[in-house]
């Protein structure tokens, strides 16, 4: 049954539509190295540039990229340039259709009729998270190619939101004080620690890259998650009160919801070791661990000598909102591989600072107290896999 669930969560996810980068960032980011790449154009006799309309893969939905490029080339000074604009209003003169501007042979046949001494081509498409912008400046009269480049532009600044599954152990534990109803002894019981297995988990983050250094971006990234504790059923027999003996039972489960946010440095292992993909991202930094506890058990007192006394079955509750507490700092490390721009499997590991939280004391019948106080990541580490998918 849990793996049919899994199944089903799973398909569910992928058909989302993953997140759309902003394509007016991609293109600017791709552009950042135009106008030092024309400045360096050589040929002396270039005088009067004519820009053809750009080719558009189907994803591309900003089709502006001549006019960055026609302002680019007007800002050297060195050139006069024939943009999209004005090109239009020449070519509907000469009675041409600008549909075939694409084709090099048609496009320099009225970049002559135009006068001008170079025509530049150009394309631009989406390859994964990155927006490619290929130009090629072409000779009207021979055809030579006398400048070409390659320009490519991610969105710099990402905003990401999605559910996904983590694995990983933490422990913890919940001793018991019992204040007694004769002499006021108070007697600790300590059940075993508890292992967590896979869990959901909702991912948020904020990621800046830096335009020049595409291989670290800094990012602030957020887990909610749900922590839970079933503990084993809890037998304490013998409990001595002066003369009298006592039987303690507990059982009962606690969840801890914890918001982990931690500010990361992130390595992209593809442009760094120049991969062609950023397929591999190592990330590492601090953070602070927060916390909503609740509970759910019921208590047993029951006297076996000295006397007849037992307090009955004393559910205990706890909501959430009656328990926020901050945990402390953490620290995370770990690698992320991105199969696609949405949908990404990591392993990692962090710190959990060892938290306690003291319930309220259960007043039980015949003046007796039971005082739970449960510790999560007493182990102070957590470890595992996980798996992630970007809505936007």
């Amino acid at each position: 049954m849990k793996k049919i669930m899994m199944m089903l969560f799973l398909s569910a996810v992928l058909a989302i539509p993953a997140f759309s980068a902003d394509q007016n960032s991609m293109q600017k980011d791709a552009l950042t190295r135009l106008y030092g790449s024309v400045s360096r154009i050589t040929v002396a006799d270039i005088k009067t540039v004519m820009i053809t309309p750009f080719e558009y893969s189907k994803d591309i939905t900003l089709k502006t990229a001549e006019d960055a490029v026609a302002a680019t080339l007007a800002k050297t000074g060195k050139y006069k340039v024939i943009d999209k604009k004005s090109l239009k209003e020449l070519v509907e003169q000469q009675k041409y259709s600008i549909s075939g501007l694409t084709d090099e042979t048609e496009a320099r046949k009225i970049g002559k009729l135009l006068s001008a001494d170079a025509v530049l081509f150009g394309s631009v498409s989406i390859s994964g998270e990155v927006m490619v912008i290929t130009l090629s400046l072409r000779d009207v009269a021979t055809g030579a190619l006398l400048w070409s480049d390659r320009f490519e532009g991610e969105d710099l600044t990402r905003i990401y939101f999605g559910p996904g599954l983590r694995s990983g152990f933490f422990s913890a534990s919940m001793p018991i004080t019992l204040t007694l109803p004769v002499t006021l002894t108070q007697v600790v019981a300590q059940p075993l620690d508890i292992n967590n297995g896979f869990f959901f988990a909702f991912s948020f983050s904020y990621v800046q890259r830096m335009p020049d250094v595409k291989a670290v971006s800094f990012g602030l990234d957020g887990i909610f998650y749900r922590g839970f504790a079933q503990f084993d059923d809890l037998t304490k027999t013998g409990i001595a009160d002066g003369a009298s003996s006592y039987t303690f039972t507990a059982k009962g489960s606690y969840t801890d919801l914890k918001l982990n946010l931690c500010a990361l440095v992130r390595i992209h292992l593809g442009p760094l070791l120049d991969m062609g993909s950023d397929f591999l991202i190592l990330y590492a930094g601090p953070g602070l661990d927060g916390n909503y506890m609740l509970a759910d058990a019921t208590y047993n007192l029951k006297q076996t000598a000295g006397g007849v006394y037992a307090s009955g079955d004393v559910g205990y509750t706890k909501q959430i909102g009656q328990a926020l507490a901050f945990g402390g700092v953490t620290f995370r490390i770990g690698l992320e591989m991105r199969f696609t721009p949405a949908f990404s499997v990591f392993v990692e590991a962090y710190s959990i600072p060892s938290f306690t939280y003291n319930f309220n004391d259960v007043n039980v019948p015949g003046g007796a107290g039971i005082d739970p106080k449960l510790t999560i990541g007493a182990g102070n580490n957590f470890y595992g896999l996980g798996m992630r998918y970007l809505i936007f």
